[in-house]
Formats: C-alpha cells, structure tokens, sequence
C-alpha cells in the first residue's frame, strides 16, 4: 500500500511495472494494427496505476483526519472510465462488429494497472502473462486453424471473385 512512508523509488517501481504490462499487451496489438496499439496501452496502465496511488493516498490521509474513506471506489471510477475508453475502440462495418478483442485489452490493461498501483506485483505479472499467451499464442492457433487470423467466416472480407 502507498503512505507517507512509500518512498519514490517505490512510485516509480509501481508506473513502471505498470508500462512495462502494458506495453507487453499493447505491442500486439500495435503490430496487429489495431485501434489502440503501444503507446494507448502503457497511458491506460499508469494511468490505472496513477488513480488506484492516488486513492491509497487520499483515503490514508481522510483516515488520519479522522475521516472514513472507501479506496475501492476509485477502483469503480477506473472502471467506469475505461468502459468509455474501450468502447471507442469496438465499431461495426460490413464484416460485423469490431475492435472488441482491443476494448477487451484495455479494460485487462486498466485492471493490471491497478495492481501495480496497490504494489500487487505478482498478481499484475500473472495476468499479463496469461493475457499476452491468450493474445499472440492463442491468436496464433486460431488463425492457423482458421486460416484468416482468427476471423470468423461470417466476418471475413467479402471477395469479388
């Protein structure tokens, strides 16, 4: 957790670790040329990161006020925030709907910066792990087995042939 006590090098382990899951994500989907690629989501990961230290702070110093604070509602907010962010990013065309794979990355983006920003290192490690093998091993699987990167028949260009 953050307190007065969080020394900086500890911040910046926090942002960094925090870049460094989401630009692992973020690079797929950039060289999938993809809506939102590197750099949207290391910002969305420190971001992430930045808002959950921000309410560790804040509901530490409401606590020493006397106050009572609740530091899982800026977990809502960044939740809430992210879900506009991701749906920016899904749109239908003649293929049907798309982008959905990319909101879904932000969203997991969000949340990993999350941990990183509470010091929750391993648990932030763990999903970008799972989420990385889930992005390029499994994307890889299913447009092997496909034969079109993973796109359903009914959302494959239509030729003119």
């Amino acid at each position: 957790m953050l307190d007065a006590e969080t020394s900086w090098d500890e911040v910046l382990l926090r942002l960094a670790v925090a870049a460094a899951c989401g630009g692992l994500l973020g690079w797929d989907r950039e060289t999938h040329a993809k809506p939102a690629g590197f750099r949207t989501h290391i910002l969305v990961a420190m971001g992430a990161a930045l808002f959950a230290m921000i309410g560790i702070e804040l509901s530490s110093e409401v606590r020493a006020a006397g106050g009572q604070s609740d530091p899982v509602r800026v977990l809502d907010g960044i939740v809430g925030g992210i879900g506009f962010l991701g749906a920016a990013t899904v749109f239908r065309s003649r293929r049907g709907v798309e982008g959905i794979t990319t909101a879904a990355g932000i969203w997991l983006v969000a949340a990993i910066g999350a941990a990183c920003g509470i010091g929750a290192y391993q648990t932030a490690g763990i999903a970008t792990a799972i989420a990385w093998f889930t992005l390029t091993v499994l994307g890889a699987v299913i447009g092997h087995l496909t034969g079109v990167g993973g796109i359903p028949e009914d959302r494959r260009p239509i030729s003119e042939d």
